[in-house]
């Protein structure tokens, strides 16, 4: 029997519902977290644990499956569809929507990771049986693969099916629309709003925690880079407080203009100070060096990017490498790590991406970001490799002092490395910026259900987000902002699975001449 969608007044109370219900589990999630974090992050980091040693390889034969599918929509008659009716033109400019998914999707954990990665990758390699020269391309390639195609289809498959069901039926952006849509007909119509209802939870405690995590643990690097400019004597914990405060001016004074307005601005800027760091390191540094690890790094990641899509099976094999579970436990946590995000970056780009082809859309969310990213990683890796190697390996001795010092160190090795190193602290700022405005806006979507959330509801959620960061920074506890970032991964990963079904549903139906009822909103 067919169930007819709710009534509108039905979807306000569900929402009022799950507004509160989500605020009520951050608010004791956090309590746990903060009041109690040794056991908060012994419990999350068992449960994580548990997950990576026994089906860490269906997540990533799932994002693998998502890589997959965005590849088949991308040359099937489907990459024609247009998010919206056919006349429908894009909000925002190409460059300017590149650069909002693009600062929303990787963030600071570009300038964090940059130098330390590869670093970490190659020590590690070499410690075995691999050649420094081959260690330093395949920790590139391990790198690439990390922050590459998987992330984005994981991000792009998200966003796409929140947008088709909001473009193309009518339907709120959020999560629980397109699960209670999309399902309608196979589940029963309770059901259906139920798992949908749970998703728009779970997701409000996913950006909540995995922003909070993210934004203390891009504090502390900020902090490292002010250090190193300037040589700052005073309290750790005070600059860290003052940065947070100047960051939450920023980001709520920002959210408040809406994505038409600081959002775009600041993503636009981000991309511009990213582009100018890139070409002033590659300039500076030694391009030869970069070239040459760039093209074997490349060769390296082609060749191994269909065995490491499914090294969880090769893993299982008598004869796999020693090297297999160590690479293997860094690719499930970066996994992990995406999906955590997934709530705020899938919507984020949903919501802006109105008006493009279905073609155009996976490409722009795929394609061009691990592109920039491997030039990225290329750049600041490669050249901070060349270094290294030329100085005695100091940067991997500086990375057991701190996963920041090896950039900093490197910075200031370079000429002009003082002005380096404010263009970086500048830059982290304004991705952290980014990235709260972002979610504030995100969280407002989840919570109201509404295209264009309330300067209340921004405000409100900005204000939350910056109380957690502060307990978190107070607690000074890397480990706890960990597992912080990635709380709402776990249970995220089956509302991610069931989007991704109702969309294939969705574009098999409209294949077929199916025309799904318009729901209300």
């Amino acid at each position: 029997m067919h169930t007819p969608p709710p009534s509108q007044p039905q979807l306000v109370a569900d929402r009022r519902r799950g507004t509160r219900a989500a605020l009520a589990v951050v608010a004791l999630l956090t309590l746990w977290i903060l009041g109690w974090p040794a056991a908060a992050t012994s419990a999350i980091g068992a449960i994580t644990g548990a997950i990576v040693d026994t089906a860490g390889w269906l997540v990533l034969l799932f994002a693998t499956a998502l890589l997959v599918l965005g590849s088949l929509i991308v040359v099937s008659p489907a990459g024609r569809l247009r998010l919206g009716p056919p006349e429908a033109t894009p909000e925002f400019s190409l460059l300017s929507w590149l650069a909002m998914l693009f600062a929303a999707g990787m963030g600071s954990g570009l300038v964090f990771w940059g130098v330390a990665e590869p670093l970490t990758h190659s020590q590690t390699l070499a410690a075995g049986a691999v050649s420094t020269t081959g260690a330093e391309a395949t920790a590139m390639a391990i790198t690439w693969f990390h922050w590459g195609l998987h992330a984005w289809a994981i991000y792009a498959l998200a966003a796409l099916a929140i947008a088709w069901f909001h473009t193309r039926r009518g339907l709120p952006e959020t999560p629980s629309a397109s699960i209670a849509a999309g399902w309608r007909g196979w589940l029963p119509g309770p059901l259906c709003h139920a798992l949908g209802r749970a998703a728009d939870l779970v997701g409000v405690a996913a950006v909540i925690f995995g922003v909070a995590g993210a934004l203390a643990n891009s504090i502390i690097l900020l902090q490292a880079g002010i250090d190193s400019a300037i040589g700052w004597t005073a309290s750790s914990m005070g600059l860290q407080l003052a940065l947070l405060a100047l960051l939450a001016a920023a980001f709520t004074g920002s959210a408040a203009t809406g994505i038409g307005g600081g959002i775009r601005w600041l993503s636009n800027l981000n991309l511009a100070t990213a582009l100018a760091l890139m070409l002033a390191l590659l300039v500076l540094g030694n391009p030869a060096a970069v070239a040459a690890l760039g093209v074997e790094a490349l060769g390296t990641w082609l060749a191994a990017m269909p065995d490491w899509s499914l090294a969880p099976i090769r893993m299982h094999a008598a004869d796999a490498p020693a090297t297999d579970d160590w690479a293997g436990d860094w690719t499930i946590t970066y996994l992990v790590w995406w999906i955590a995000w997934t709530p705020f970056v899938g919507l984020f780009i949903a919501r802006i991406s109105r008006g493009r082809t279905l073609r155009t859309f996976l490409l722009g969310a795929i394609l061009v970001p691990t592109l920039v990213s491997m030039l990225w990683f290329a750049v600041l890796g490669g050249g901070a490799l060349a270094y290294d190697a030329a100085e005695g390996e100091l940067l991997h001795a500086s990375l057991a002092e701190h996963y920041t010092r090896p950039l900093f160190l490197w910075l200031d090795a370079l000429p002009s490395g003082n002005l380096l190193a404010w263009l970086v602290c500048a830059l982290l700022f304004i991705f952290m910026v980014t990235s709260a405005d972002s979610a504030c806006f995100v969280l407002g979507m989840l919570s109201s259900g509404r295209t264009q959330p309330d300067l209340t509801s921004k405000l409100g959620w900005g204000l939350l987000l910056t109380a957690l960061t502060a307990g978190l920074l107070l607690r000074n506890d890397v480990d706890v902002n960990k597992a912080v970032a990635i709380i709402g991964a776990l249970p995220f990963t089956l509302f991610l699975l069931l989007q991704v079904v109702a969309l294939v549903r969705a574009l098999l139906g409209r294949q077929h001449g199916e025309r799904a009822p318009a729901a209300s909103t």
